[in-house]
């Protein structure tokens, strides 16, 4: 690729680059120049293991699957819509602050070059985010961990759609093994409701599931181009996509609690629209650096190096976590409100949950090894 004459201008030194500039490794090249023997060990270096990205993609779903059993036993009474607001507001300033001090030998990314792709990852994280707690609160944990498999499925056909990646039959093989497991996990002996208003409840709390999954896949999809095409550093589009979903929380916020039909639909039981119970800070604090800062950043710094529907595979995880820590908690005594209880035989769905992850981290492991002229002979789209 040949470079233009606007590559060496101030404007281009200070960091301002389109799709249609040189890429990263080619600039990087131009200033230091060096054998290819040692650029082959820079790009070798450049990419992470396969044991970082599957081993930070297991972590953040047991951090998500976690946050199922904390806030069943963490949030009685809390309006959920708030709670997500305080949320992403505590949140959103420390990804910002943690992009800066990771990337501080770096300049600021242009951000303000993608600020229709940002608002669009901003949108698909504030409806994850609302439509899961307000779900959670209208329907009940189970619910809300069946629908978690179906976002493998929902961001491979996405993916598909954009064109950013194809299915193969293990990959095929691997994600419908791992849902098949997820779903046995948690739907048998799920509560059945008895009355009209719970039947509606679950009924609403489950097209809001269906909405929580739906924009995590978009997320993974809108995110893809920021974090290759563009080069902005994973840490600053999740930064700057949580803030914009702080902003459309304090809206949404505003429009449930100073409405008060809409306040009785999310929150029947809240004795407070802005009451804050203390009982369920801990509840918060787990939320914002275990389920939101540590998770996020992990799944996006992951979404750069694996495909879109790797990275959303791993949320069949969540349903394995929720059950074993609730065994943990009920054998070992440390659920005094009785909230939880004991799985059934449902539990044996996690064996088809491991296969499926098996089948999964062999395909990726496939595909990595794959020779780089098996990929670069592919004709351009």
């Amino acid at each position: 690729m040949v470079e233009g004459p606007d590559s060496l201008t101030p404007t281009s030194a200070a960091g301002v680059r389109t799709s249609a500039d040189i890429d990263m490794e080619e600039a990087t090249a131009m200033e230091d120049p060096a054998t290819p023997s040692e650029d082959k060990g820079k790009k070798e270096k450049a990419h992470p293991s396969e044991l970082m990205l599957h081993g930070a993609l297991i972590f953040a779903q047991v951090l998500f699957g976690g946050g199922a059993v904390v806030g069943k036993l963490g949030m009685p009474k809390f309006n959920p819509v708030l709670f997500a607001l305080i949320r992403e507001a505590i949140a959103g300033p420390i990804l910002l602050l943690i992009a800066i001090g990771i990337e501080k030998n770096h300049r600021i990314p242009p951000v303000h070059r993608h600020w229709r792709t940002f608002l669009l990852t901003g949108l698909f994280l504030f409806g994850n985010q609302f439509c899961y707690l307000v779900g959670l609160k209208m329907a009940d944990e189970t619910s809300a961990a069946s629908w978690q498999p179906s976002q493998p499925i929902m961001t491979v056909i996405l993916a598909i759609i954009v064109g950013q990646e194809t299915m193969s039959p293990m990959k095929g093989v691997g994600i419908s093994l791992g849902t098949l497991g997820a779903v046995v996990l948690v739907v048998a002996g799920a509560p059945t409701p008895h009355t009209q208003q719970s039947w509606r409840g679950m009924l609403v709390g489950n097209m809001l599931f269906f909405v929580n999954c739906l924009s995590t896949s978009l997320y993974l999809v809108a995110s893809k181009p920021l974090l290759q095409r563009h080069r902005i550093p994973s840490p600053f589009v999740i930064a700057f996509s949580y803030m914009n979903a702080a902003v459309m929380m304090l809206v949404a916020a505003l429009i449930v609690n100073l409405n008060k039909p809409f306040l009785e639909l999310v929150c029947p039981d809240c004795p407070s629209a802005w009451g804050v119970p203390p009982d369920a800070l801990w509840a918060l604090a787990y939320w914002v650096i275990g389920s939101s800062v540590t998770t996020y950043l992990l799944m996006t710094w992951a979404n750069k190096y694996v495909d879109g529907s790797m990275v959303a595979a791993y949320t069949v995880l969540q349903p394995v976590t929720a059950v074993l820590l609730t065994c943990l908690l009920v054998v070992l005594h440390l659920d005094p409100t009785g909230a939880l209880s004991l799985p059934s035989w449902n539990a044996l769905g996690g064996i088809a949950v491991v296969i499926g992850l098996g089948v999964l981290v062999y395909d990726s492991r496939q595909v990595q090894s794959r020779p780089p002229n098996a990929q670069v002979e592919q004709p351009p789209a």
